[in-house]
């Protein structure tokens, strides 16, 4: 039995029966937020998830002890892309990235109300709200979520990798003044660029701030016409955007170096993970079932360590605090843990009953369907399967 209570644009549900109907449940877009065990009396697990049936929807399910509690729906209004989950000071919530380029908080526990930005014309690829970073198809950012809206302070262009499937950022002690290291991935390539804050006079950058500004409807109707589709931009040319991009306009589209690439066409990479700080390592998949492990070596070079195949369907992240990748291949029916350092299998189990993995903040949340019932889902920590 269902009671449902209306608050506004979103429902609440108290279920009666423990175990929860996945059904409308879209495990390519989810993301959890998981106590701690040695803190928490109970172990409770909030799960943010896109609807099945409308992709626009997206739900906040609070899980205790494995069970089903209840769950509340919100909105939005374009179809979702990507979920990032955050646990800051004042609470919990999830930051949305959606098909039409805007980012926005949800279900925030300080009670504001979810107010969204615009990052590109692009849809938004994927968003990690602890790393601060954020892609599109077409650009990379980084992204100050402590914010209501989040806030982009900058921006890059990588054009040889759109669209791109995803990007992470390796930030230095000073984020303002250091390097930063971008791993990209888009299409059949994996790259590693530098990208240094380029230090000008500021009347120049207020200027050129003041310049851009000036874009309107007209000017980006004459360039349309008058410059080729293929011709080479400026990166400060003016280009117009839209009313409700001039906040993202106003940051200077920043280039970076081209370190290293690894190309593996014809294929073509779908999913991407990343392991905890320092991000040293991470994985993608591809079309051909596999999932390749690669490492960074200092701030440029990139190494393949691995090559998994059989990886139909896989679902993998890295353990937030071991930082063992563990990957479930549901074509072998297995749920290993992998040292990423050479792809080394370190423990495996029957998987038979696993639907999916979903990384968190302290462990790895393992989705198990019932057996007499498989629209039925339990969440278990990784830790209760396997070695890690």
């Amino acid at each position: 039995m269902y009671e449902f209570t209306l608050t506004g644009r979103s429902h609440t549900a108290t279920l009666a029966r423990p175990s929860m109907d996945a059904r409308d449940v879209d495990w390519t877009c989810v993301a959890v937020c998981d106590g701690d065990e040695e803190e928490e009396e109970e172990d409770v697990i909030v799960l943010y998830h896109r609807s099945s049936r409308d992709p626009r929807a997206i739900a906040r399910r609070v899980i205790v002890d494995g069970c089903h509690a209840s769950v509340q729906w919100e909105k939005c209004p374009a179809r979702v892309t990507c979920l990032s989950a955050a646990r800051a000071r004042d609470g919990t919530g999830v930051l949305v990235g959606d098909v039409d380029g805007y980012v926005r908080w949800c279900f925030r526990d300080d009670g504001d109300a979810s107010t969204s930005r615009r990052l590109d014309a692009t849809m938004v690829t994927r968003v990690d709200a602890a790393g601060g970073c954020a892609s599109t198809a077409a650009r990379v950012f980084a992204l100050d979520a402590r914010t209501n809206p989040p806030t982009a302070t900058r921006r890059w262009s990588l054009p040889r990798l759109e669209p791109m499937v995803a990007a992470m950022r390796r930030r230095g002690v000073d984020d303002d003044d250091d390097e930063v290291t971008l791993i990209a991935v888009g299409g059949a390539a994996v790259a590693s660029c530098s990208a240094t804050p380029r230090r000008g006079d500021a009347a120049s950058a207020a200027f050129s701030a003041a310049f851009r500004a000036l874009g309107s409807t007209a000017l980006g109707v004459v360039k349309t016409v008058f410059v080729g589709a293929s011709a080479p931009l400026h990166e400060d040319a003016v280009v117009y955007e839209g009313e409700d991009l001039d906040d993202v306009s106003s940051l200077r589209l920043e280039t970076a170096t081209w370190n290293a690439a690894f190309v593996d066409a014809p294929r073509r990479f779908l999913r991407f993970a990343s392991a905890p700080p320092p991000f040293d390592f991470f994985a993608v998949s591809d079309v051909a079932h596999r999932v390749s492990l690669f490492r960074l070596i200092g701030k440029k070079s990139l190494r393949l360590t691995a090559v998994v195949k059989g990886c139909r369907d896989a679902s993998f992240c890295f353990h937030p605090r071991s930082g063992l990748l563990a990957l479930h291949r549901p074509s072998v029916r297995r749920l290993e843990t992998r040292d990423p350092r050479d792809g080394a299998v370190l423990d495996a189990v029957d998987a038979t009953d696993v639907v999916r993995l979903i990384r968190g903040f302290h462990s790895i949340i393992v989705v198990v369907a019932r057996r007499d019932d498989d629209d039925a889902v339990r969440f278990r920590r990784l830790e209760d399967l396997v070695r890690v």
